[in-house]
């Protein structure tokens, strides 16, 4: 990324309390490595670490793991998450405004990213670099959020409202990794082998309200829409937000329970 993108995701995703959030995503982490087959001794990469929960899962497999990422304060929380658990074996490194991965050449036996790489704004090139820093016959892990999920309705619903409010709003959808055709074409016959591997989880919440303010309160690209609508905007933001999780929501009691459906790419490298 250039400078100017990593100045910008940097300011991002400092907003708010992403790591409220996240908590909920371990689960797609513990799926990620025990899909990806981490093993004890094996040098791994979480890439786009955020506040560790893919390294905190690899570190428990006794992985030798670096966590990488842009934000210095989500590693740091990191850092303290694995000093609470005790864990051994954990790198920390605060990625730069270098166009690539700074990372030798086939440095790891496995790369991993939980949602991430979804926000590198060129496919192609993050696709280039996993593949480069792992080595031949390794492993790339990646979750994302598919097509059809809150999170990419969410995605959409910015967009629609106002494509040229905010800048997270003009990136590729990361969605487009989740099919195979595009995602094949990326890998230019790289690859030894590729699976997909759904999963789901539920958010839950007292009420519908209750999701739509912790959203707003803590997630940093709706932090940076909020604040780039005018009124009008905001409640009309909320409102969709609000419908969105209605939609996902399985609870028949009266509170919310959002059905957060996820996919798993396993890439072995030829």
């Amino acid at each position: 990324m250039a400078d100017q993108e990593i100045s910008m995701f940097r300011k991002i995703w400092s907003m708010g309390n992403y790591h409220k959030l996240a908590a909920e995503h371990q689960i797609i982490s513990e799926h990620l490595v025990a899909e990806a087959q981490v093993r004890a001794g094996q040098k791994v990469l979480d890439l786009a670490a955020g506040t560790g929960n893919t390294a905190l899962a690899a570190a428990r497999r006794r992985a030798r793991v670096t966590a990488s990422d842009i934000v210095p304060e989500m590693l740091e929380v990191a850092r303290q998450r694995v000093e609470a658990e005790q864990l051994d074996g954990v790198d920390y490194h605060v990625g730069n405004s270098s166009p690539t991965i700074p990372f030798d050449d086939g440095a790891f036996d496995m790369v991993l990213s939980s949602l991430g790489v979804s926000f590198y704004p060129d496919h192609q090139q993050v696709i280039d670099e996993l593949l480069r820093i792992t080595r031949p016959g390794g492993t790339i892990g990646i979750a994302l959020w598919p097509e059809a999920s809150l999170a990419s309705d969410v995605f959409r619903a910015g967009q629609k409202l106002n494509a040229g409010a905010t800048s997270i709003d003009k990136i590729q959808p990361a969605y487009q990794m989740c099919n195979g055709d595009y995602l094949r074409e990326r890998l230019q016959g790289r690859h030894a082998s590729l699976r997909h591997v759904s999963g789901t989880y539920e958010s839950c919440f007292t009420t519908l309200d209750a999701y739509v303010e912790e959203h707003c309160r803590n997630h940093p690209p709706a932090i940076l829409r909020l604040a780039a609508y005018d009124a009008a905007q905001q409640a009309e933001y909320r409102q969709m937000l609000r419908s969105i999780a209605q939609r996902y929501n399985r609870a028949t009691d009266g509170t919310v329970a959002i059905c957060m459906d996820y996919t798993i790419l396993i890439i072995v490298k030829a």
